[in-house]
C-alpha cells in the first residue's frame, strides 16, 4: 500500500487522486509505525520507555530525508523528488524483512 500510494502521488495528475493517494499513504504508514513499535517492544519486554526513547532517536534520522529529497527535486525536478519518496517504503519493506526474525526467549539458552 505504501509503495502503490506513493507512486500514485508521484505519477498521477489532478488534486483529488493525489489527495486520495496521500490519505492512503498516511493511513498505511501510521499502521506500519504501530506494528514496527510493537515488534520492537517484543524484543525488550517491560522496557517501553527505553524502547520509545531509542525508536524516537532513530526516527530523528528521518528528518534528513526531506532535505535530501528536496535537493534531488531542485536538481532533477519535482517528479524525480516524488519518485524518491516512492523508494522509502521499498527500503522499509526490505529492512523489515531483514530484522523480521522472531526474538529468542532468554530462558531457553
Amino acid at each position: 500500500m505504501l509503495v502503490v500510494s506513493s507512486l500514485g502521488i508521484a505519477l498521477l495528475n489532478g488534486g483529488f487522486p493525489i489527495a486520495a493517494c496521500g490519505l492512503v499513504f498516511g493511513c498505511a504508514s501510521s499502521r506500519f509505525w504501530v506494528v514496527f513499535h510493537a515488534r520492537v517492544l517484543r524484543y525488550r519486554p517491560g522496557r517501553a520507555g527505553s524502547v520509545t526513547a531509542v525508536v524516537g532517536n532513530i526516527e530523528m534520522l528521518g528528518f534528513a530525508f526531506p532535505i535530501a529529497i528536496g535537493a534531488v527535486a531542485d536538481a532533477h525536478g519535482l517528479r524525480a523528488g516524488l519518485l524518491c519518496y516512492a523508494v522509502v517504503p521499498v527500503v522499509l519493506f526490505c529492512a523489515a524483512g531483514f530484522v523480521g526474525a522472531e526474538p529468542r526467549d532468554r530462558a531457553t539458552r
